[in-house]
């Protein structure tokens, strides 16, 4: 070492600090790469997780409007054959009596009466699933708004 000069001596220490802070910097970017590694996995399970319940909700809804469709439909049905039932009976006995007459054309027209509540029933709810839709397509896209501005 003594024929070392010191610039070169200097150089190699140098050199040798440059080597040990890139290795420091290497290991500390490698140890933010698996923080943030951990992090963007924890944020996707919690967007699955909301995302499933969402979905969960909306089958759920879909379930809910499909079973009050097919009530409806088989109460339209069922009126609509004692509508027929009515209108067969009244043929069959060509009933005279204006009485009895004027009494089913009431029972037929609170029949249609009902009908035409059960479809305003449907309106409303139909109005109220796609308000609910916005409200969750608005919470979603809050949702993810607020997600990635954290």
């Amino acid at each position: 070492m003594e024929g070392m000069s010191p610039n070169y001596i200097w150089s190699a220490v140098e050199q040798q600090l440059l080597k040990s802070d890139l290795e420091f910097k290497r290991k500390q970017v490698d140890c933010w790469s698996k923080e943030l590694n951990t992090h963007t996995q924890r944020d996707t399970l919690e967007l699955d997780e909301e995302k499933s319940k969402r979905e969960e909700y909306m089958w759920k809804l879909a379930q809910d409007m499909l079973n009050l469709l097919k009530v409806e439909l088989d109460a339209k049905e069922r009126m609509g054959m004692v509508i027929q039932d009515f209108k067969e009976k009244i043929h069959e006995e060509g009933i005279v009596q204006q009485s009895k007459m004027k009494e089913m054309q009431e029972e037929l027209e609170d029949l249609v009466e009902k009908i035409n509540d059960l479809e305003a029933v449907n309106q409303t709810l139909l109005v109220k699933e796609r308000y609910s839709n916005d409200e969750l397509q608005e919470s979603r896209k809050e949702s993810i708004k607020v997600h990635f501005t954290t």
